[in-house]
């Protein structure tokens, strides 16, 4: 009798492994979305596996597979996944870096590969949104932004995201692949800086160079197939920098596929005076014409004063702009000169070193519209005993619309709102500092409805006016 029972339970054992293989977690990993810029408001805040899978050039190490702990000191579990998905993370950055894992062709060592797909698909059974990259690859060998190593360049690229592209390419649209990340001339005296306003011929020619890797980056990606073919793709500037992807001479990628590119950057500072300007040229520059923006790394050192306070303050600024943050985290907490101390979470012991502050960057990190009756404008400011907004939307392509309003005397900004049939409500699209105008670009065909309310700033936040009637559209 044990003896059957102890078959019994080994087919079923069994059968439930077959279930698994047979319907892999990685068929729930998409979302639908009527647009980029509403998918990335779905993401939250996110938190950023660093000094893992990232770890490069380790000579010292005889096994690669000893990489992964070679930074931070500790290998990645499924508990700590667990563990920031518990906290109210909604996203996981895995950067990867592959040079160090492939072989004279370019093939990248099937146990990293299957390595990193592990951690990649627990991620996927948490539900969550998981980014990859392309890491610390940035070597005159490897991947080098100049025109003298383009073709090197772009066969590195090719290869290497043909094969991550092929790994993944069944996975949801909630896994999301970054092309390349801080791409920039290292070694040089430009590789975190140049001059914006009188960018030279030699910035210029890394810039543009890197919009052709960007363009062989989404080509490759697309060309595999499968899921990919409409998978949303990070695109980055210049060494991932507000000034690298805003200057005249950079340029978003082509694409095949609709209104899939997202763009990517990185901004380190605890000052609002010094990160809002940032957060403002490049909402001007992409959120407000249709392409949505991730701010794929930010954090404070341990050392920081009042740091949930300045981390909520961050991300919430971020959210108000529709950019949600990713938290660098590279599991340090001391060092000699307090620098690179970003950890938030033990990963041995998976114990919250500065839980306030990852409990204040999930909080404020939620970009959605408002729920609840419009609120009455300030009594203070410069508002008028009227703040009546009418809109009206017009197609302009077959799939443009452009939304048109009067201003409102004392707004300090717009919100527009996209009735969502799916919950019988109209949330929050984009938020528009200034202008009385704006356009939706690579939408697909159905019907579109927009409302759209003025906004005053009031004790650091946002204050609804009375939301206009609607504006109905038919692409």
């Amino acid at each position: 009798m044990k003896r059957f029972f102890k078959v019994v339970l080994s087919l079923l054992t069994t059968l439930a492994m077959c279930v698994s293989i047979a319907v892999p977690a990685a068929a729930a990993t998409s979302v639908n979305a009527a647009s980029a810029q509403e998918f990335v408001s779905g993401m939250g805040t996110g938190w950023n596996l660093g000094n893992a899978f990232d770890a490069s050039d380790c000579t010292w190490l005889s096994d690669e597979m000893e990489y992964e702990s070679a930074w931070n000191g500790a290998k990645t579990t499924k508990a700590l996944i667990s563990e920031i998905k518990k906290m109210g993370y909604k996203t996981i950055r895995i950067p990867v870096s592959w040079h160090n894992h492939i072989d004279s062709k370019m093939n990248i060592s099937k146990k990293w590969m299957a390595r990193v797909k592990e951690v990649v698909d627990w991620c996927v059974d948490e539900d969550m949104y998981v980014i990859i990259n392309i890491h610390h690859d940035i070597n005159k060998n490897y991947f080098y932004p100049d025109s003298a190593h383009l073709e090197s360049s772009q066969k590195y690229v090719k290869t290497i995201w043909t094969q991550i592209a092929n790994t993944f390419k069944s996975y949801g649209n909630k896994v999301i692949f970054e092309g390349v990340n801080e791409p920039r001339a290292v070694g040089t005296n430009h590789e975190w800086w140049f001059n914006v306003n009188n960018i030279s011929s030699t910035v210029q020619d890394y810039i543009t160079t890197l919009n052709k890797l960007n363009q062989t980056f989404v080509d490759t990606v697309r060309a595999t197939g499968g899921n990919n073919k409409s998978r949303y793709l990070m695109i980055s500037g210049y060494d991932t920098s507000c000034d690298g992807i805003t200057n005249k001479y950079f340029a978003m990628p082509t694409d095949t596929a609709k209104d899939k590119l997202i763009a990517t950057v990185h901004i380190y500072s605890e000052k609002p005076s010094e990160y809002e300007p940032l957060m403002d040229k490049v909402y001007k520059k992409y959120v407000q014409n249709g392409i949505p923006v991730i701010i794929g790394e930010f954090g404070t050192v341990a050392a920081t004063k009042n740091k949930a306070d300045v981390e909520g303050k961050f991300v919430a600024a971020a959210a108000e702009r529709l950019m949600p943050c990713i938290r660098w985290d590279n599991n340090a907490f001391k060092s000699n000169d307090g620098k690179e101390t970003y950890g938030l979470i033990d990963r041995k012991t998976v114990t919250w070193k500065f839980k306030e502050a990852a409990q204040a960057a999930v909080k404020n990190g939620v970009i959605k519209a408002s729920s609840g009756q419009s609120v009455s404008k300030p009594s203070s400011g410069t508002s008028t005993s009227s703040d009546k907004i009418t809109l009206t939307a017009k197609k302009v392509s077959s799939s443009s619309i452009k939304l048109s309003w009067n201003a409102v005397s004392g707004a300090d900004a717009y919100r527009v709102y996209l009735y969502n049939a799916k919950t019988n409500a109209y949330e929050k699209c984009v938020t528009l500092k200034g202008g009385t105008s704006y356009t939706f670009k690579n939408l697909s065909s159905g019907t579109y409805k927009y409302k759209i309310a003025p906004l005053y700033l009031e004790n650091g936040a946002y204050k609804r006016g009375t939301v206009s009637d609607a504006a109905t559209v038919k692409l």
